[in-house]
């Protein structure tokens, strides 16, 4: 049995960043939220994505994506901000960290508030279908509709009867916002983020 060395284990971890168990396979997620000026005042800048792509083609959501390496959330939402628009890493500033949420597949997706110095509206066409700015205070007159869902395990064919097989397994329900801007529609995962940061920005 190998010794406890309280040091050595403290070192170790010194040099990781910690992940949530359970979620192995799935890749946290970081994601922008990119402020910039409009006519109107600051706006938000939102992405619809390709259609070519294999995971939630043409839904609307933030810039980010997968946390790569031993980069940090922060990092892997720049980047990811750097890739899709097509925006050089000294136009996109750092302004906040701000409430996340855990993505469809379960794994926590992190949230940073952004500014975007002239942006000229580029983007990359393997990722991104088109790009749409609605002024925040467009945002802040909208109430999303409500609605929610339960995701409940559900055990693979085979599974352990050590627990017994009547064993009552506890969803998990979750809020889900929609909001509708025109012919966009904004829901899931960049909904709440959106619903959190408004309903923050309204209580100032």
């Amino acid at each position: 049995m190998k010794e406890w060395n309280q040091d050595r284990f403290l070192d170790c971890w010194s040099k990781e960043r910690p992940k949530l168990l359970g979620f192995e396979q799935e890749r946290e997620a970081s994601v922008a939220v990119p402020l910039l000026v409009t006519e109107e005042g600051p706006g938000i800048l939102f992405e619809v994505r390709s259609s070519d792509l294999q995971t939630q083609p043409g839904e609307i959501c933030f810039p980010g994506g997968g946390i790569e390496g031993k980069e940090s959330p922060a990092e892997a939402a720049l980047r990811e901000t750097k890739e899709e628009l097509l925006i050089s890493g000294d136009k996109i500033h750092l302004l906040t960290q701000i409430d996340g949420t855990l993505g469809p597949s379960g794994a926590p997706m992190w949230a940073f508030l952004v500014q975007l110095e002239d942006y000229q509206g580029t983007y990359s066409k393997d990722e991104v279908a088109e790009v749409f700015v609605l002024s925040l205070k467009e945002l802040l007159a909208a109430e999303p509709v409500m609605h929610s869902i339960t995701m409940k395990p559900i055990p693979d064919e085979g599974f352990t009867d050590m627990i017994g097989q009547e064993y009552h397994w506890q969803g998990r329900r979750q809020s889900m916002p929609f909001y509708l801007f025109d012919r966009h529609l904004i829901w899931g995962a960049t909904g709440r983020i959106l619903k959190n940061f408004l309903d923050r920005v309204r209580a100032m």
